[in-house]
């Protein structure tokens, strides 16, 4: 997921750490033995423009070959002439797959964060129907208990037993003028 949605800043960050990449490069070949610091500044950079921009597998491969590539000749060129010693060219390699593992988190986290958003959608769905169930359902019910309660009513009023037309009173836990069942004998 990019945390920059803008393509001019996309193309600023990536040019700008492009021109960084270029002088720390210049500053690797120009001083042999001391190519450590902007060696890593490099990784770290790409790295870092790598999570704050939206990257196409193609223009990940392209960028990580020709970092790879250009950090790499200049360590093997330096190790050739005796400057450094061959062991400091094995960062290149141990850089790619830093750097590989750290696209393939990244990626990772990307599908969960889709699959997360996916399913919160869904969810949010789900309610929606749900909320509309029991509105169209309690409406529904409403009516023939209204009914059902209308003719409970009629037949209690033409009953012929004066206690059974009294109306009941409703408290929270039991009809509570309602008279007691008639003992059968």
């Amino acid at each position: 997921m990019s945390a920059i949605a803008s393509p001019s800043i996309n193309r600023l960050l990536i040019g700008g750490w492009a021109a960084a990449a270029a002088l720390w490069s210049l500053l690797m070949w120009i001083a042999p033995g001391k190519e450590t610091v902007p060696f890593h500044f490099i990784w770290i950079a790409l790295a870092l423009v790598y999570g704050f921009t939206r990257w196409s597998t193609g223009e990940m491969v392209f960028a990580l070959v020709a970092v790879a590539g250009v950090t790499g000749f200049i360590m093997v060129h330096h190790a050739a002439s005796g400057q450094i010693g061959w062991e400091e060219t094995s960062e290149v390699p141990l850089m790619m797959a830093v750097f590989g593992v750290m696209v393939w988190h990244v990626r990772r986290r990307n599908l969960a964060v889709a699959e997360v958003q996916r399913l919160a959608e869904m969810e949010q769905r789900r309610l929606e129907l749900q909320q509309l169930l029991l509105r169209l359902a309690s409406h529904e019910l409403r009516t023939p208990i209204t009914v059902a309660r209308g003719y409970t009513e009629l037949v209690r009023d033409a009953h012929p037993d004066p206690v059974t037309r009294r109306t009941p009173t409703w408290s929270s836990t039991s009809w509570t003028s309602w008279p007691a069942s008639p003992s059968v004998s």
